[in-house]
């Protein structure tokens, strides 16, 4: 199996330690060691804390010179390293619509009804001619039944019976 190559701006770094720009939260101190890649993670560990993690791959960039600061190893997304592992952080804003002023409402009047329609786009076209054929069979049937009724079902027949038993 072969050892998968070690992305580009890792390996530029070699054994001299980086920071991540933006820095991942929730780490310490923001300074770095490349140990090794795996297919789907890189393997760092942390200078002052000696603890190693494994950053996604795809969440990796370039690399960033500062003219006498080190090296630095961009980060494509803000991530935070919680419960062991290295996630993308969620930062979502709501945005809250403005609040009318005070006297938009006029108080003690009626609020305007508004009719409601049912929605005929839910069924589909031919599931309505289906519909339409089983209702037209079923009163077809009915109305037969009706016209027929005294001759096909006979409610006032006796049973004869032989005077022998047979």
């Amino acid at each position: 199996m072969s050892v998968p190559p070690a992305p580009p701006a890792l390996e530029s770094a070699g054994a001299q330690p980086f920071s991540f720009d933006p820095p991942i939260a929730g780490t310490g101190p923001n300074e770095w060691r490349y140990l090794r890649c795996t297919w789907s993670d890189v393997l760092v560990a942390n200078e002052c804390t000696g603890e190693a993690i494994a950053v996604p791959r795809r969440w990796v960039g370039g690399i960033l010179g500062f003219d006498g600061e080190g090296t630095a190893i961009e980060l494509l997304a803000q991530l935070e390293y919680r419960d062991g592992a290295v996630r993308r952080t969620e930062t979502r804003i709501l945005i809250m619509p403005v609040a009318e002023a005070a006297g938009a409402f006029p108080q003690g009047r009626a609020a305007v009804v508004v009719p409601i329609r049912l929605d005929r786009t839910l069924r589909s076209k031919p599931a309505r001619i289906a519909a339409a054929a089983l209702a037209l069979a079923m009163a077809c049937f009915v109305l037969l039944a009706y016209l027929l009724r005294g001759e096909i079902i006979d409610s006032r027949s006796t049973v004869r019976t032989s005077a022998h038993g047979f």
